[in-house]
């Protein structure tokens, strides 16, 4: 069948093929790039957390202190605002406390 087709005829199917194959590689691409960014973001979130519980051990806290209350199961909240709120809890906990009043 496609030897007894004419070269302009083939030069048709040859065009679709091309312009199909460019549209795959492209399609291909950004799927692959989807990857590389999905493992690096996944991989920084894994680094975070594991800061989270570095500093949580270190002040002898326990990560369901900050991850199992309203504010650490909220949608928006991120492993990077854990991380931030870990480490703002646990400056206040170095903090001198302020000196009493009482007499």
């Amino acid at each position: 069948m496609w030897d007894g087709l004419g070269e302009e005829q083939k030069q048709v199917y040859k065009s679709k093929t091309e312009a199909a194959k460019k549209d795959y590689l492209k399609a291909l691409a950004a799927y692959r790039a989807s990857l590389v960014s999905k493992a690096a973001a996944e991989s920084a979130e894994a680094q975070t957390m594991r800061s989270v519980q570095q500093t949580l051990a270190s002040t002898n806290l326990s990560p369901s202190l900050i991850l199992n209350s309203p504010l650490g199961q909220h949608p928006a909240m991120s492993a990077a605002a854990v991380a931030a709120a870990a480490q703002a809890l646990q400056q206040a906990l170095r903090a001198p406390s302020p000196p009493s009043r009482c007499r």
